[in-house]
């Protein structure tokens, strides 16, 4: 029958001499009266041990009466048919059954009775891992474990395997992992509860069965070999098949795909969503009917189309390449030739009924060429001093819940909360301790984890961020998001390995990623990495120095002049950071010759010691003829020295450099 939950806690006795009535107690036959608190306060649990008054809020608490007689005579069943999840885990916690209370309680699987607390008892505890295969009990209010078995031997015990066969000690591995169930099997699940100690009532129960439908069965997609996979825009195409039945609703006898009728009713698995199903389909040459897709992550449920506990039932996975995909899985069984053999990129499982395997795990694991690395590489702008700054990008990559189905695109979302490195130009890698950039070596390891919208701040110039593990057919998309002040963005460019589309600098520099669309920097092509270079640069300017030479009279041809220039200005910019630049002059010959030539071009970036407010300034240089090389003549050359002076202004973000006067140098 049904009855109430409440949250108060209950007790059916006053009596404070005894432990167990003052803890809650399980009373579902009885009302509660909220208004006759028991004289007892809540000071122990299920198992009898006491409270902690300083960690445990409901130490103390208030006990309630309950209405009239206690009824202590009832019982409970619970039956569900499960799977046995890959390694016995699931969502990554061990798959366990708990259970502390009084008086009765037995677990059946299979028919096999897994966990026995039976008889008039206080509340005892039992435990069935079922990632190890370890069924446990203890005596309540101690701590000495009396009762430790598995469930392997347990079944061993009953002579029988959980499809009913015989036991057979060469067959142990064909239904169990070490001492617990094979991976994806379907198992039935009887609990027995009863109590009849007419003193006291405990119930505790927990459980994270992965319950499963009568009559379905699920078939499961997963990447190996990368953590990333839910960037990779892939589907991967698939079939499934039930045995045939004839006129009486048996099954045909025969192996023969013939013998087989195709599925096309499922769901993906826990929810109501109906999975699309593609007749002409063409891969790799061949055209199929009745094929449905799945993503990395994804699982479909087949139910309906006459499935049955005993049917026989086989899934095939098409149409995959091995330069994508190196080996491929099927509930931890590679498919190999044993079992069952690929032929052109079709990969069957064997044959099985449902209840044997109420699930099939697909696993891929990514070939040397399907896993590539995307490289992010900042640079400062050629001569531009390198002062300590870092920088920060946003990162995006297609996430495939954007796609709505195989052969469409998804959308670019932000590389949220994942790992990448950072590496110097020498290769050594570093990352964030206590915030602060450590050295370790030549060891690879992770510097830190992306921010919620894909950020990575703190990359210095000269260093490398890069994000591993992407799927060829990944679309990427880099962008700088915030410069240092006095430090411009200046381009971004893909190397040619990166398989570029679309790809225009001038449309990418300044894209916003809030509310803007967004095109691909990219995509990550087969057996390559792909290569992002972000160039900053200080706002500048750059100011030519020409010098006209005057040949005057006649001269022979190979008679050469040397001109220099030098700052006068301490500290004012030089190319290539030299405290003086020579020039030398071949005359052109003839008879009143003129020449005009570059002595230099000078580079004033905002940052640099200008020696101006905010970078703006006046910076003087001298430009003279120093000598030539005329054998067997005697020449005479223009002693003047000239002083160029060079005025900067710095205004907002943009800088202009200009000659502003060329006088003869006086003394």
């Amino acid at each position: 029958g049904d009855f109430v939950v409440y949250e108060e806690i209950g007790t059916p006795s006053n009596n404070g001499s005894q432990f167990y009535y003052r803890r809650g107690n399980f009373l579902p036959f009885n009302n509660l009266d909220p208004g006759n608190p028991a004289a007892n306060m809540n000071l122990h649990d299920g198992s009898g041990q006491d409270l902690d008054p300083t960690t445990d809020p409901s130490y103390a608490g208030s006990l309630y009466n309950v209405e009239g007689s206690v009824n202590f005579y009832f019982g409970m069943s619970v039956e569900a048919t499960f799977a046995q999840p890959r390694d016995g885990l699931q969502n990554g916690e061990p798959v366990v059954y708990t259970f502390n209370g009084d008086d009765d309680l037995w677990i059946f699987i299979d028919g096999v009775l897994i966990l026995d607390i039976g008889g008039v008892h206080d509340a005892w505890p039992g435990t069935i891992d079922f990632s190890t295969g370890e069924v446990q009990t203890r005596l309540s209010g101690q701590n000495v474990t009396y009762g430790t078995t598995y469930i392997d031997e347990l079944f061993k015990a009953a002579g029988v395997f959980p499809d009913g066969t015989h036991w057979d000690d060469a067959r142990h591995d064909e239904y169990f992992k070490g001492h617990t169930f094979a991976d994806y099997g379907s198992h039935e699940f009887k609990m027995f509860y009863m109590e009849h100690g007419a003193g006291a009532s405990n119930l505790e129960m927990r459980f994270n069965l992965p319950v499963i439908e009568e009559g379905t069965f699920t078939v499961e997609k997963q990447l190996e070999g990368t953590s990333l996979e839910q960037y990779a825009n892939v589907y991967f195409a698939y079939q499934a098949f039930r045995k045939d039945t004839d006129a009486s609703g048996e099954y045909v006898e025969g192996t023969e795909e013939d013998d087989f009728v195709p599925l096309r009713s499922a769901v993906y698995e826990g929810t109501d969503t109906p999975v699309a199903f593609y007749d002409g389909v063409v891969i790799d040459g061949k055209t199929y009917d009745n094929v449905f897709y799945l993503k990395p992550g994804e699982a479909a449920t087949f139910k309906g189309d006459d499935l049955k506990e005993n049917t026989p039932y086989y899934v095939r996975e098409l149409g995959i390449g091995s330069d994508y995909y190196g080996e491929i899985f099927v509930n931890d069984v590679k498919i190999d030739g044993i079992d069952v053999t690929p032929v052109d990129g079709i990969y069957p499982c064997s044959v099985d009924t449902i209840i044997r395997r109420a699930r099939v795990g697909y696993s891929n694991y990514l070939a040397e060429t399907n896993n590539n690395d995307l490289y992010i590489t900042k640079q400062l702008g050629e001569g531009c001093e390198d002062t300590g700054e870092t920088f920060e990008f946003r990162v995006m990559l297609e996430n495939v819940a954007g796609s709505t189905g195989p052969n469409t695109e998804g959308a670019l979302v932000p590389y949220s909360v994942g790992p990448y490195y950072l590496q110097n130009e020498n290769g050594e890698y570093f990352r964030y301790v206590g915030g602060v950039l450590t050295n370790n070596g030549m060891t690879p390891i992770v510097a830190s984890v992306s921010g919620q919208n894909g950020t990575i701040a703190g990359v210095p110039a000269g260093y490398t961020v890069s994000i591993r593990g992407l799927l060829a057919g990944t679309d990427f998309f880099v962008e700088e998001i915030r410069n240092p002040e006095g430090w411009l963005f200046v381009s971004k460019t893909l190397v040619e390995e990166a398989r570029v589309y679309g790809y225009d600098p001038s449309t990418l520099q300044g894209v916003g990623w809030s509310g803007d669309a967004v095109t691909a920097d990219g995509q990550i092509a087969l057996g390559l990495d792909a290569k992002v270079v972000i160039v900053n640069d200080r706002p500048q300017d750059k100011v030519p120095i020409r010098v006209e030479k005057d040949w005057t009279g006649t001269w022979p041809e190979g008679i050469t002049a040397l001109f220099r220039l030098e700052r006068i200005t301490e500290d004012a910019p030089m190319p290539n950071g030299m405290d003086r630049v020579d020039v030398e002059l071949l005359s052109p010959g003839g008879v009143d010759q003129k020449q005009t030539f570059l002595l230099a071009e000078l580079t004033f970036r905002a940052g640099d010691e200008l020696g101006g407010e905010n970078g703006s300034g006046v910076y003087r240089y001298r430009v003279r003829e120093i000598s030539h090389s005329t054998p067997g003549h005697e020449i005479a050359w223009d002693q003047n020295v000239y002083v160029v002076t060079i005025a900067v202004t710095r205004e907002g973000e943009g800088l202009t450099a200009s000659i502003q006067s060329i006088q003869p140098e006086e003394g």
